[in-house]
């Protein structure tokens, strides 16, 4: 590479740079990861995907682009820690397996090695506390009662294990304060303090714990059913991006959504209904029959819905199918089920797309009512 191409590419690196901090988009964050990638400059790449996929967890391209660069990178370490635990099992070996899992979002691999090292070593506090944060994670995103129970129970014994379990007790602290148990939060963050008396982040949490509406009584079970019915968490600690009820979206909002983005290449129909099958809005294209596509869309979503809950896999997350029918995306988010129905002829890729405007769409929307009623 000669020296004008060298000065060329750093000219184009620091604008990249520049659009990513200044204008954070999936596109420039994108835009930057791909730049680095031809450059071959991998660790520059996967140090952009990871900012990335902080900034946009629920954007499958970015997080499809940062599991690549991840695996690569870890590859060489998930065959040596693999062939040590045949060799030598530890349970430092066992965590930073699961941990490698956890960060690729392969969760069941990463309980897998959980739950392995818990049977090997009972009284190593690492494997409970991931196990913690994998049901927590899953929490956050399905409001199922159950993952939450699980997650306290783990935490809770990584603590007992291990008093000085930071990670167990800011997850505990953080968990117990959404649902509405404030007095046990504040009791996990004081033991925090024990041992790090200085933490800015603990004195903050006991802050805002203060202004935390108390329920009646701080029942656990109670508070969990409360926010799986109402898929909402008693406080949210990301106050900016709490979902938006879907009681206070109005159809006119979605439907307004859909309008946006009506007509668009190889798209049959988009259909939006809640969990339980109710339709909400829906656009088809003329000549198709909307009604017959729902049916079948809404029969596809709940057999999978029904089947993630009797595998502990958590909630509907998305499903993809291809047949002479066409091809049949759905994605759930916050509660509601976005459908599209494409021709057979168009790739996944553009109806993956479509979905995505969709919600998109529907978010400005809802924000946009939000701003309105204040």
């Amino acid at each position: 590479m000669g020296l004008f191409d060298t000065l060329r590419y750093k000219k184009d690196l620091e604008r990249l740079e520049k659009s990513a901090r200044e204008e954070p988009s999936t596109e420039n964050f994108l835009s930057l990861i791909k730049k680095y990638i031809s450059l071959g400059d991998q660790d520059n790449a996967l140090r952009v995907a990871k900012q990335a996929v902080d900034q946009f967890a629920d954007a499958d391209d970015v997080f499809e682009i940062y599991c690549k660069l991840r695996r690569q990178q870890a590859q060489e370490e998930i065959e040596t820690l693999k062939k040590n635990l045949k060799q030598r099992p530890t349970p430092s070996a066992f965590a930073q397996l699961a941990e490698i899992y956890k960060d690729l979002r392969e969760d069941e691999t990463a309980m897998k090695y959980c739950r392995q090292s818990i049977e090997t070593f009972p009284n190593d506090d690492r494997s409970y506390c991931i196990l913690g944060e994998l049901r927590l994670r899953r929490f956050y995103s399905d409001f199922l009662r159950k993952d939450a129970q699980l997650a306290i129970t783990h935490l809770e014994k990584a603590y007992e294990l291990n008093i000085r379990n930071y990670r167990s007790l800011i997850a505990l602290s953080k968990i117990y304060l959404q649902i509405g148990m404030v007095q046990k939060a504040r009791q996990r963050l004081k033991s925090i303090l024990l041992f790090a008396p200085e933490d800015e982040n603990v004195k903050k949490l006991l802050d805002i714990s203060a202004n935390v509406p108390k329920p009646p009584h701080e029942d656990v079970d109670a508070l969990l059913h409360q926010v799986e019915s109402q898929r909402r968490l008693h406080y949210s600690l990301d106050r900016e991006n709490a979902p938006v009820a879907l009681s206070i979206l109005s159809h006119e909002i979605f439907q307004e959504a859909l309008e946006s983005i009506k007509g668009a290449e190889g798209l049959l129909s988009l259909l939006i209904c809640d969990e339980d099958g109710n339709l909400i809005a829906r656009y088809a294209k003329e000549n198709i029959d909307a009604h017959t596509y729902f049916e079948v869309t809404v029969a596809i979503y709940q057999t999978v819905q029904d089947s993630s809950r009797q595998m502990d896999v958590g909630r509907f997350q998305k499903a993809e199918l291809e047949g002479p029918f066409g091809n049949i995306h759905i994605v759930s988010s916050d509660g509601v089920v976005y459908m599209a129905v494409g021709e057979f002829s168009v790739k996944s890729e553009i109806l993956r797309k479509h979905l995505q405007q969709l919600l998109k769409a529907v978010s400005i929307n809802a924000a946009k009512n939000t701003t309105k009623n204040r």
